[in-house]
C-alpha cells in the first residue's frame, strides 16, 4: 500500500540520517510499528507518555487502556471486549485543572 511505502521510507530515513519524526495518528498498529516513544492525548492534553513497548504492554492511564482495547486481534478465537467509556465529556471551553479524563475515569 502507499501508506506502507511512505512509512517504510520514513523509517529508512530515520535510520540513515538520524531523522526525528513526530507522527500523529489514530492508527495504533502503525504507531506500535514505528514509534520508539508514544504520547497519548485526550482533549489536547498528554495523559500518558512512555516507550512504545511499555505503553502497549502495560498501559497505565485508563484512556490508554480503553484505546488499546479497541485494536483488533488477529486470533479469531481470542475474546476481547473493548472498554466502553462512560461519564461526561468535559467541556473544551471550560477547562478544569488536573487530568482532562477525570469525568470518565473508573
Amino acid at each position: 500500500s502507499i501508506q506502507a511505502q511512505i512509512i517504510n521510507l520514513l523509517m529508512k530515513l530515520q535510520k540513515e540520517i538520524g531523522l526525528t519524526i513526530v507522527f500523529v495518528s489514530h492508527d495504533l498498529r502503525v504507531i506500535r510499528h514505528i514509534a520508539d516513544r508514544v504520547a497519548v492525548m485526550y482533549l489536547g492534553k498528554i495523559v500518558e507518555f512512555a516507550d512504545s513497548e511499555s505503553l502497549f504492554t502495560t498501559p497505565k492511564h485508563p484512556y490508554t487502556k480503553a484505546l488499546l482495547s479497541t485494536i483488533p486481534v488477529a486470533d479469531p478465537n481470542a475474546v476481547r471486549q473493548p472498554i466502553v467509556l462512560k461519564g461526561d465529556i468535559p467541556s473544551p471551553i471550560h477547562v478544569s485543572t488536573g487530568c482532562p479524563f477525570h469525568t470518565r475515569c473508573w
